[in-house]
């Protein structure tokens, strides 16, 4: 997607989609958006609360394929106008190759297409009636790609165009500045030209590419300083690092890494779990710190008699 006056967003074809979808993904014309979300807050001066930003999703831990060793340590992330994917199934079959998905949406978002406008003073939740879901983000492709080229003529290289064709003909002494060359520059011998004619060309062209790796996320702005942090420790910047890694077969290396990052958030909850919870610290707590208090007094109790009875039958 690409930005136009007003805030207002159109799609834009830059022939990469074509490519992807031959190797096995397709790239929506659309954002998504999500109820869970980063917050914006609001200054005190302008009502304070805060405000959803529904096209930056957050990324929780359950759509996350922690399966995949440069992903099994990160634990959530901030998406930012990032476009939905589909698998082309025909395209994957024929090659052979195996599409594993990296994270995807929450089950509470939906896309925006067409009339796409990111300003957050006039965006709002679609209808409760309205498509919602989980959508892949991000997909890691593996195998043996067959060429987009393949069973495509090779383009000809365009002949050199003759020098001397390009001098003036009325003048056929005349340099480049105008100026007649001398007759002696023209006796002299030119440099024999080496012989070409024996060389052949061979395995100019491979139809098929060796055991790959292909990292597709249809997001330009996951790459922004406004998203990775500058000392390289948040979430997102592990990601990127470890894509990396993973590309150039080093998951040791980025599993390790992102062992020291500092995000580890709590599982999420329902609301019902959450007020259970509550009512646990509140009253549940001193309940039972009382009842272990009368289980002490009444063992107690108990050893107070057992001693009275052993002096009273010792007499």
């Amino acid at each position: 997607m690409g930005g136009m006056p007003g805030g207002a967003f159109a799609p834009v074809d830059s022939g990469l989609e074509r490519l992807l979808e031959h190797y096995g993904v397709r790239i929506k014309q659309a954002y998504i958006m999500d109820e869970n979300c980063h917050r914006q807050r609001i200054p005190a001066e302008m009502g304070g609360g805060e405000r959803p930003i529904y096209f930056a999703p957050l990324i929780q831990n359950e759509h996350i394929n922690s399966q995949l060793s440069f992903m099994k340590n990160i634990k959530g992330l901030v998406a930012l106008r990032i476009s939905p994917l589909e698998l082309a199934e025909e395209q994957l079959k024929a090659q052979e190759v195996e599409a594993l998905e990296v994270f995807a949406a929450s089950d509470k978002a939906w896309e925006m297409r067409d009339n796409i406008n990111l300003n957050p003073m006039f965006m709002a939740p679609p209808p409760a009636d309205a498509e919602r879901g989980s959508q892949p983000l991000a997909y890691l492709l593996e195998g043996s790609f067959t060429s987009y080229f393949k069973g495509k003529p090779i383009p000809e290289k365009p002949a050199e165009k003759d020098p001397a064709a390009a001098s003036d003909p009325a003048k056929p002494n005349a340099g480049e500045d105008g100026t007649d060359i001398a007759e002696s520059d023209l006796s002299k011998e030119e440099e024999p030209k080496p012989d070409l004619s024996r060389i052949e060309s061979q395995g100019g062209f491979r139809e098929e590419s060796v055991p790959a790796r292909i990292y597709v996320m249809a997001s330009v702005e996951m790459l922004g300083d406004h998203v990775l942090d500058p000392e390289g420790g948040s979430p997102n910047d592990m990601l990127v690092m470890n894509v990396v890694d993973a590309l150039n077969d080093r998951d040791a290396v980025a599993e390790m890494r992102s062992k020291v990052q500092r995000f580890n958030p709590l599982a999420e909850t329902t609301s019902a779990t959450k007020t259970a919870l509550k009512a646990l610290n509140i009253v549940g707590l001193p309940i039972g710190v009382a009842l272990l208090g009368v289980v002490v007094w009444m063992r107690r109790m108990a050893r107070k008699k057992r001693i009275q009875l052993h002096f009273a039958t010792a007499k």
